[in-house]
């Protein structure tokens, strides 16, 4: 039954699943003009050790998981974007 509730409570929280691909919405935070193109989610870890359980969102380009680099994490749900 625990997991049953893990598992609605990570579902509501994050509407990206692992494969999916996204875009770093852009704004005024300096660091998202570095982040323009598609990537594929690669990872998603919730950071229920942290007050509020934040996810921690792992991202990575086609090119990236071809050749098999590591992907860049701590991206948030509010972050990205879906690409359709």
């Amino acid at each position: 039954m625990r997991a049953v509730s893990i598992l609605k409570h990570l579902m509501d929280v994050c509407p990206f699943r692992v494969g999916q691909t996204v875009r770093v919405r852009q704004g005024s935070d300096a660091w998202r003009s570095d982040w323009r193109g598609v990537y594929v989610i690669t990872g998603i870890r919730w950071e229920y050790q942290r007050a509020n359980g934040q996810l921690s969102i792992e991202l990575a380009t086609d090119d990236e998981i071809e050749r098999g680099y590591g992907a860049t994490d701590d991206f948030r749900v509010d972050d990205l974007e879906p690409v359709t």
